[in-house]
């Protein structure tokens, strides 16, 4: 299973030392924020994280999450925000199966 979630970064914080790239800060509408992606084993168990800004899409470090952890003939879970093509392709080279929530089209 892979997720996402985003974190504002909060206005003390805002001017580090090495700079906002350096500690996965992103501008966007609401402020600095960062995003942990986080792969989980079936049980719930979390694996691996990896931290960036948090204008980054969720799409960006899905592969990067599934070459350390999908196993051969097995299933990836991921929301509407890992919906795509190359993903699907990554996950099917690997003869597994990906199971992507349905996004609805306004």
């Amino acid at each position: 299973m892979i997720d996402s979630s985003i974190m504002r970064v909060y206005q003390d914080g805002s001017n580090p030392k090495g700079g906002q790239y350096r500690q996965a800060m992103g501008k966007s509408k609401g402020g600095l924020s960062s995003k942990i992606h986080m792969a989980f084993d079936a049980l719930g168990y979390p694996l691996s994280c990896i931290i960036t800004g948090g204008e980054r899409h969720d799409s960006t470090q899905a592969t990067a999450l599934l070459k350390r952890h999908l196993k051969q003939n097995s299933f990836a879970l991921l929301d509407a925000g890992y919906e795509s093509d190359d993903i699907r392709k990554f996950v099917n080279n690997k003869n597994s199966n990906s199971v992507i929530a349905y996004r609805e089209i306004d």
